[in-house]
């Protein structure tokens, strides 16, 4: 039977090997899917530090400092935070992951007239979206289905005239909504890469991320890229797209709270993200606690543009 240094020691081993794991994030798919979990190893090696700190273990408390200092290294932002601004909002967004499985679209629905904003995306959106979106039609009289429905569909409803186009960008088909806001440019793309719980959907993902860049690099006036990402903000993979694409998160704090898995409710994991242009201001964002009956939950942003 292991005695309590034994255990702190194989503790603390496996934080730091998984840490080391997360640094080589880049060369094989699998360790990536720990930097997604970092938020949740930080206060874990915490705890154990300060156990290794009242053992005077001095060895483990190095090895255990060591790996504070790159779980801290990973979570601090390359870029400064986007701080909100008091001004009055003239754009509001709210994007939503409803999971092609459900089948609570009336749920769905309700949230969206709940939320109010002047434009919705929804992913995963299966051909059944159109029929109940036409209910809300008076409200969104500018709406646009993807030619490429179920897992990998979107829907989008606009209040104010808006333009729609189908764009593919790596390995999805998706939308380019451009509309004007008081005198300003402002395009929206929705965005859902694959899941990288394989290395061939990991590669696709990451493909899909290298593509968008260079999209979003193309394009004249504001830009606001909304959706399911499936990575999380302490991905090398975020921090890559975010600082090449020059966006940044709407939610403007270090933690932006979980998104996904919404129906477990442990260990959850922020991959729902608004990702905006930097001259665009943000007067408040929040995640909607309600799902109606998905895995994700919403991500809405009151935004400032001008």
């Amino acid at each position: 039977m292991l005695d309590k240094k034994q255990i702190l020691i194989l503790i603390s081993v496996g934080l730091f090997m998984i840490q080391c794991a997360i640094l080589l994030s880049e060369k094989w798919w699998f360790f990536e899917l720990f930097s997604h979990y970092v938020w949740y190893l930080l206060p874990v090696t915490i705890i154990i530090f300060t156990c290794s700190i009242f053992m005077r273990e001095v060895s483990i408390s190095l090895l255990l400092g060591l790996t504070l200092f790159l779980q801290i290294a990973q979570i601090e932002p390359w870029q400064p935070l986007k701080k909100h601004t008091e001004d009055e909002p003239n754009f509001r967004i709210m994007s939503h992951n409803f999971l092609l499985l459900n089948n609570n679209f009336e749920q769905g629905i309700a949230l969206i007239e709940k939320e109010n904003p002047d434009l919705f995306i929804i992913h995963e959106a299966s051909t059944d979206w159109e029929k109940h979106l036409s209910k809300i039609k008076g409200d969104y009289p500018h709406q646009h289905h993807s030619t490429r429905p179920g897992a990998w569909g979107f829907s989008m409803g606009s209040r104010v005239p808006v333009t729609f186009t189908d764009i593919v960008i790596g390995s999805q088909e998706t939308i380019h909504a451009r509309l004007n806001v008081e005198g300003k440019q402002l395009n929206i793309i929705a965005f859902h890469p694959m899941a990288p719980i394989t290395s061939h959907f990991a590669m696709s993902r990451n493909k899909d991320l290298i593509e968008l860049t260079k999209y979003v690099n193309t394009l004249e006036g504001h830009t606001i890229v909304a959706g399911d990402f499936n990575l999380t903000p302490w991905s090398p993979y975020f921090k890559k797209l975010t600082q090449e694409a020059s966006l940044q998160k709407a939610c403007g704090k270090l933690i932006c709270g979980p998104t996904w898995a919404a129906n477990i409710r442990w260990l959850n994991i922020n991959i729902d993200h608004i990702l905006i242009s930097p001259e665009i201001e943000v007067s408040h964002f929040e995640i909607s606690q309600e799902s109606a009956g998905s895995d994700h939950l919403p991500v809405i942003a009151n935004l400032v543009i001008r």
